[in-house]
């Protein structure tokens, strides 16, 4: 039992107490992911960490970002496309529809029961489901399925802005280019 209260203090008191005084900049968390597409071609992922006049600069970082993490200066012209999305949009959409899916598929379950009346196996009546609840179980299992796919469907859709290269197409999409970024001007 010593050993479990030694180790709860070394992995959760020590790093809180290494951040609070300043020998680990804290990491902060991206809002958004971000899809850049210059005119080159190769795509840069990561979050836009301020919209400039001219540019935007971009970070490559994945989930979260400290002062040190690389960041790209890339002129308007340089882009074609920038799309983004909320950080932890698929994984909630997922889960929400996965819950409607739930509730609906047992619904739809419970209502379409449906005893057998000649009592024995015929093609239209199998004796597979013997009750209301096994039934409203049944299609609760496969609304679950049907509602996370559809969720994480409708989750990876990403905004899109695009750009071109022309100074006139950011000038129009710079207020909202400007919510993404982690500096917010």
């Amino acid at each position: 039992m010593k050993h479990f209260w030694i180790a709860l203090l070394v992995f959760t008191y020590l790093p809180c107490e290494l951040l609070s005084q300043g020998n680990l900049p804290a990491p902060k968390l991206v809002p958004y992911r971000v899809w850049v597409k210059p005119v080159s071609g190769q795509t840069f992922r990561g979050a836009i960490y301020s919209v400039t006049d001219s540019s935007i600069i971009f970070l490559r970082t994945d989930r979260f970002y400290t002062p040190e993490s690389p960041q790209i200066n890339l002129m308007i012209g340089e882009i074609e496309k920038v799309r983004a999305r909320k950080i932890n949009q698929p994984g909630r959409y997922t889960l929400r529809g996965a819950l409607i899916g739930l509730g609906v598929g047992a619904i739809i379950g419970a209502l379409s029961y449906s005893p057998c009346e000649n009592g024995g196996p015929s093609f239209d009546c199998l004796n597979l489901v013997k009750s209301r609840g096994a039934s409203a179980g049944i299609g609760a299992t496969l609304g679950v399925y049907l509602g996370a796919g559809a969720g994480l469907i409708i989750g990876s859709k990403r905004e899109a802005f695009p750009m071109r290269g022309r100074m006139e197409n950011y000038i129009t999409q710079r207020e909202r280019l400007s919510k993404l970024g982690v500096e917010q001007n």
